[in-house]
Order: structure tokens, then sequence, then C-alpha cells
């Protein structure tokens, strides 16, 4: 690997690691409303909405494991995939 590709790898692992950070905070926050662990208005559809950031926070940790695991990389996307389907289904009911 050459320098340029190093630090290509080092720039897509640390987008990767913020958006983990930004998606698991969103995530927890939706499992807090749907909980009504925070006071308010719980939206229309809390549990669409976990469903939805679940299949976001999946998106990262799939990339992050994909150089290790081709097989938890395509199960993670399998699995992501099929929460934000059920997410639309959720929303759309």
């Amino acid at each position: 690997m050459n320098v340029s590709e190093l630090r290509s790898n080092r720039i897509e692992r640390r987008i990767e690691l913020t958006l983990l950070a930004l998606f698991g905070v969103l995530f927890a926050y939706a499992l807090a409303v749907w909980l009504r662990a925070i006071p308010g208005d719980g939206g229309r559809r809390p549990l669409g909405f976990v469903c939805l950031t679940g299949a976001l926070l999946l998106q990262p940790i799939a990339a992050l494991v994909r150089a290790r695991s081709r097989t938890a990389f395509w199960t993670l996307l399998l699995v992501s995939t099929g929460l934000l389907a059920l997410s639309f289904a959720i929303v759309a009911s």
C-alpha cells in the first residue's frame, strides 16, 4: 500500500466511526422515546423510528467488519434492509 491508500483508509475508518457514533446516539434517543424514558410526545410511530435508526446503525458496523468477515458484512446488510422495510411498514400502517 502506498501513502495515499493508507491515508484514504484512515479517512474512511474515521468517517465510519463518526457515523457509528452519530447513529448510536440517534438510536439511543429513539429507544428512550419508545420506552417513554424521555417525557413528552413519543411521536406517531416510535417503534418505526427505532427500526429505522437500528437499520442506520447497522450500516457503519457492516462497513467496519467488511475486511474481517464477508459473511458478517452481508448478514448485517441483510438485517439492516429488513429493519428498514419493517420501519416503512410500521409507518405506512
